[in-house]
């Protein structure tokens, strides 16, 4: 073979299909820029394929597919007379209304460009391209009918829409995309859109009126059947009422602001494949439900009266429920707390107490002494709690610390403008959190700082918690409006108790008195400086069991005001094995000492 057929190097290494799949792959390497793929698709027929698959593989807005249509089938218009074509996209400021339009029918001839690139969307946004008054409208969508009376679907791989349809423009015409093999649909319209008059000529209307007359139908009829739909559209479409819901039968993951009445939340509660809901207005009961609904329901999200959570609670069977989240419409009372968790709870699914690992509840007050009967699922792992005011005692934190090991999210979020509530934890109530909730990530309350004394752990009933992991994640500690007292003795008692505790943590929610709290961010900043200057980087076991005396030492100082320079030098000489090593950390101490003036300054 001669030289000259040979391939080069790079030529064999771009044929290797798997190897360009990883090159394209933002997983990998990350989201590479327009350039960079175009450059890529000019190196070989291999990696031009994939390099074209991610450059269509999610793209906003359909211009780019009317731009592969022939300028003699397609053209670009400022107004509807046939010679006010234009031979290239206006700018912003001269036309706002242009418009594609066919000059004559489309043929199989004119789709050739259109099907090498259509066929690889997988993704698409169809909306206003900005949310500002003088928006650059959406362009492209008018001729998506007249595409699909050729190709349907018009868009045969794509998977998720995100559907923004404005009445301006031509993003309507993703109403004709939503036959296709979709997977998410996400509807959120930009404006209310009105129903549009009847006409005696109906044939004779054009693609985008007759979208807009079908989308303002009711959405049960043309709501496509797949495994997410997201409806975030307020004020601009109406409820979901009627019936109709039965027939998506794919449907997995369901949110919606809307109004849903009562014909709808049956049909739903009859999907075989329903795991997620989240409803933010459901009009009140009763729905007539049977106890044999929502079979796979995973997280149940609601926003009703008290009465109706409670029908809709009933009715669950799913043997899988793992996350409730209730929102107590406005005006509503939840006077009758033990009808709830008697719904929630109930002795026939006792595996509901081993499911159940998140719980949510929004209403106007609460005492936390009404959440006991949680206590009884062991694996709760999240707990929030909005409310304007909150009764929590140190008695409730130490039942919720016992009945919840595997807790890792406890907020108890309360208003800003509300007065402090005359039950309220101590700081050094949370200790119980301290000791028996070691996954805790976020702690965010309202509690009292103003401590009179240090801390001591054997009163407390517990001991410091061993040195954990730092690969896990850090704790987030929000101290809601509250009032701290020495700043010295808080950061003492916090690093002591959650040594995982974030330096950024304590920031502007801390209250009136923030500048106090800020202080006791300062102490902890300094003490995780101390903290990095141990030699953490030695191997060997007896120079970890250097680290983890150093590390005692700094919480008997912290404890009992222990002098950390004096305790190093104890150590150092105790242990012979290390005695070569004395010089090396001759360095360290220096350092430390100026550490220690700092504190003591502070």
């Amino acid at each position: 073979m001669s030289a000259t057929n040979v391939p080069s190097s790079g030529a064999q290494v771009f044929a290797i299909t798997e190897l360009c799949f990883l090159i394209c792959d933002p997983r990998h390497f990350g989201d590479l820029n327009t350039r960079t793929l175009y450059n890529l698709a000019l190196v070989s027929r291999t990696i031009s394929d994939v390099a074209l698959d991610a450059l269509w593989r999610d793209i906003r807005g359909v211009d780019r597919l009317a731009r592969l249509l022939p300028r003699d089938a397609c053209g670009i218009f400022v107004g509807t007379r046939p010679d006010d074509e234009v031979p290239h996209i206006p700018r912003p400021d001269e036309y706002r209304a242009w418009h594609y339009r066919l000059k004559r029918p489309l043929t199989e001839a004119d789709l050739t460009a259109f099907d090498k690139y259509a066929s690889r969307i997988r993704v698409l946004s169809l909306g206003p391209l900005s949310w500002a008054s003088n928006a650059v409208y959406e362009r492209g969508g008018e001729l998506l009918f007249d595409i699909k009376q050729l190709r349907n679907p018009v868009l045969p791989r794509l998977k998720a829409l995100y559907w923004t349809p404005d009445t301006n423009d031509g993003s309507f015409g993703g109403y004709f995309l939503l036959n296709g093999p979709l997977e998410i649909f996400n509807l959120s319209p930009r404006s209310k859109i009105f129903p549009l008059p009847s006409t005696a000529a109906p044939l004779q209307e054009t693609a985008m009126v007759r979208a807009k007359r079908a989308f303002t139908q009711p959405l049960l009829s043309w709501l496509p059947n797949v495994s997410e739909i997201n409806i975030s559209a307020g004020p601009h479409l109406p409820a979901l009422s009627g019936e109709g819901g039965e027939r998506l039968t794919n449907l997995q993951r369901l949110y919606c602001d809307l109004d849903v009445e009562r014909p709808f939340v049956r049909d739903l509660s009859r999907l075989p494949h329903l795991r997620h809901i989240a409803l933010r207005h459901v009009s009140a009961g009763p729905f007539g439900l049977s106890r044999g609904g929502f079979p796979s329901l995973e997280s149940f999200d609601i926003a009703t009266t008290p009465s109706t959570m409670t029908e809709l609670l009933r009715s669950v069977s799913s043997a899988n429920l793992q996350s409730v989240h209730y929102t107590l419409r406005h005006g509503q009372t939840w006077d009758r707390p033990q009808t709830f968790w008697d719904a929630l709870l109930p002795n026939h699914l006792p595996s509901r107490l081993v499911t159940l690992t998140s719980f949510a509840l929004s209403v106007y007050s609460l005492a936390m002494s009404s959440v006991a009967p949680l206590y009884a699922c062991r694996a709760l792992q999240e707990l929030e709690i909005s409310a304007l005011n909150i009764a929590c005692t140190d008695a409730d934190i130490q039942q919720m610390a016992d009945a919840w090991p595997s807790l890792k999210r406890l907020v108890l979020g309360v208003g800003l403008y509300t007065p402090m509530s005359a039950h309220v934890p101590r700081l050094y109530g949370l200790w119980p959190l301290a000791t028996n909730c070691p996954n805790l990530e976020m702690l965010e309350l309202q509690l009292n700082a103003g401590v009179d004394g240090p801390f001591d752990p054997a009163r407390a009933g517990g001991q410091i918690p061993p040195r954990q992991d730092e690969s896990r994640q850090p704790l987030q500690f929000n101290p809601i409006r509250s009032p701290c007292g020495d700043p010295t003795r808080v950061a003492t008692f916090l690093q002591v108790a959650f040594p995982r505790l974030s330096r950024d943590s304590l920031g502007p929610r801390a209250g009136p008195l923030n500048g106090s709290w800020s202080a006791v961010g300062e102490r902890l900043a300094l003490a995780a400086h101390f903290i990095d200057y141990i030699p953490l980087t030695i191997k060997h076991e007896f120079n970890r069991r250097l680290v983890e005396s150093l590390h005692d030492a700094l919480v008997l100082q912290f404890v009992e005001g222990e002098n950390i320079e004096e305790r190093m030098k104890e150590l150092l000489a105790e242990d012979p094995q290390i005695s070569e090593r004395r010089s090396a950390l001759e360095g360290r101490l220096e350092k430390l000492r100026e550490t220690q003036m700092r504190l003591d300054a502070l």
